[in-house]
C-alpha cells in the first residue's frame, strides 16, 4: 500500500494536493496542517511511502527542513514552494521540489512526479481530512 503524507496549512491547497495525489495512484493519504506535526509523526515511527510538503506552514520548522529529514531517512519527498529560491536550494541538495502554481502544465507535471515517486496503483483514495469544497473540483 502506498501511504502519502501531505502537509500544507492552506486547506484549499491541501485538498487540491490530495486530489492530485489520488489521481497519481496514492492509496492512503494523511493530511496535516503543519510541518511540526509531520516531524512528530515521522520521528515517532509513523511510516510514509511519500511525503509532499509545503515549505511555509507557520511551523517552527520549514518544509525544506522536513524534506532534508526525509531524504536522510530515505523517505521519498516532494517539496512545494511559491518561492523560487527555496525550490532552487532544495534542488541543489538533491530534493525534488516544485514551484507552486495553478498552471495546467505544471499541475500535470506534479501528477507525473507523484506517480513516479509512488510506483502507481489504481485503488481510489479516501483522504483522511474532512473537506467540503464550495464548488465541485474541476474534471481531470
Amino acid at each position: 500500500m502506498s501511504k502519502v503524507l501531505i502537509i500544507d496549512d492552506e486547506e484549499d491547497l491541501l485538498f487540491f494536493t490530495e486530489i492530485r495525489a489520488q489521481k497519481a495512484g496514492a492509496k492512503q493519504i494523511t493530511s496535516l496542517a503543519s510541518v511540526d506535526d509531520a516531524f512528530a509523526r515521522l520521528e515517532s515511527g509513523e511510516r510514509a511511502d511519500l511525503v509532499i510538503t509545503d515549505n511555509d506552514t507557520g511551523s517552527t520548522k520549514t518544509g525544506l527542513e522536513l524534506a532534508r529529514y526525509c531524504k536522510d531517512q530515505k523517505i521519498p519527498v516532494i517539496l512545494l514552494s511559491a518561492t523560487d529560491s527555496v525550490v532552487a536550494q532544495a534542488k541543489s541538495e538533491g530534493i525534488t521540489a516544485i514551484v507552486k502554481t495553478s498552471e495546467d502544465d505544471r499541475l500535470e507535471n506534479f501528477v507525473r512526479i507523484v506517480r513516479e515517486k509512488l510506483a502507481s496503483g489504481q485503488t481510489p483514495v479516501t483522504p483522511t481530512t474532512d473537506h467540503t469544497p464550495l464548488d465541485p473540483p474541476e474534471p481531470f
